[in-house]
């Protein structure tokens, strides 16, 4: 069995829906909430949601104020989970928990493999509702990593980044989330959570509907890699994120700091610039994405005619074709979110 496990702060109406979902679903999981409210009113809603769906779903509340979110999934796995694997949940998110399952069962009879996880898809709704049709999707970038040698699998990790919100090992997992609380700057507390575990083993990517996304105005961001060069805090994050990385690599294999250099740091840079680009083609990224909302909107048999023949990833049509391989995954989720009483 999965342990889902689900930070959230200040965000009950995310958290209700997705209460509701995993009770539609009659999932045998246990969901672990991990609140960093400061809020009463957000409080008392995720507490009378979890009263709703206590016939249908299981859910372990715990709350953390004066909390950052990696510190209150630390606290709630070493004092509350008590399943052998578990996975991270974003409160506006959805994993597929088939999916979870297969997971699991492949790590079982992996043992050097250290995470698994299945195929992405992100999705927006009109105006950011909560419930109603979804109007796009598009591929929600998850890799596999499967070299033998961790100093390759760290180089490729960070040079093509993406969260690790895979199933791991809950033993593992509390030691990854053990080794950030020196960490001040919360982007490199991120990917130092994502790198122990490249390092500790392989990464398993399943052709199977893993997690949904929503893309909305109100997800959390860190700050810019710019922004965050300018913090007081970047260069000690940056030592501390190098030492656990080091450390988790010499426990692994026989290494020496040139050997590091090469490969943890040229990673890195690899990681960070591209995140300054990103950063820097924003301007143009918001006029590429204003053209294609007045398309969606106005034109839709032209994105009818390219999601049909032309488009690569997972735009919504595909997801919608019975004959798709994640159809009646994507399709639970679809149809709750058009019934859901948001």
């Amino acid at each position: 069995m999965v342990a889902i496990i689900v930070p959230t702060m200040n965000r009950s109406n995310f958290i209700r829906r997705l209460l509701y979902y995993y009770s539609n679903c009659l999932i045998d999981n246990t969901v672990y909430i991990a609140d960093s409210s400061d809020d009463e009113f957000h409080i008392k809603v995720i507490k009378e949601a979890i009263t709703d769906v206590s016939h249908n779903l299981n859910v372990v509340y715990a709350h953390y104020p004066n909390t950052n979110i990696e510190e209150a999934k630390r606290l709630i796995l070493v004092g509350q989970v008590t399943e052998k694997y578990a996975s991270f949940c974003g409160d506006d998110d959805f994993l597929v928990p088939s999916t979870l399952k297969k997971c699991a069962i492949f790590l079982d009879n992996n043992q050097d493999y250290s995470n698994c996880h299945g195929i992405g898809v992100c999705f927006q709704m009109k105006n950011d509702s909560l419930c109603g049709d979804i109007q796009v999707t598009s591929e929600y970038r998850l890799l596999g990593n499967e070299s033998d040698d961790p100093h390759i699998r760290i180089y490729d990790y960070m040079s093509n980044y993406w969260p690790i919100w895979s199933v791991r090992r809950v033993d593992e997992f509390k030691q990854t989330l053990g080794v950030l609380i020196n960490i001040p700057t919360e982007s490199f507390r991120e990917i130092t959570m994502g790198c122990v575990p490249i390092i500790q083993g392989k990464t398993k990517l399943i052709n199977e509907l893993y997690v949904i996304r929503q893309i909305h105005s109100n997800r959390f961001q860190n700050p810019s890699p710019i922004m965050a060069f300018l913090l007081e805090s970047w260069h000690t994050s940056y030592k501390e994120m190098y030492r656990i990385i080091a450390n988790e690599i010499e426990i692994i294999t026989s290494t020496n700091k040139s050997k590091l250099d090469t490969f943890v740091q040229q990673g890195f840079v690899n990681y960070y610039s591209g995140g300054i680009k990103s950063v820097l083609c924003k301007e143009e990224n918001n006029s590429r994405r204003k053209v294609r909302t007045f398309i969606r909107e106005h034109l839709p048999y032209i994105v009818h005619i390219y999601n049909k023949y032309f488009a690569k990833g997972l735009p919504l049509p595909k997801l919608r074709n019975r004959k798709s391989r994640y159809y009646i995954e994507f399709n639970e989720i679809s149809e709750f979110l058009k019934k859901y009483n948001c």
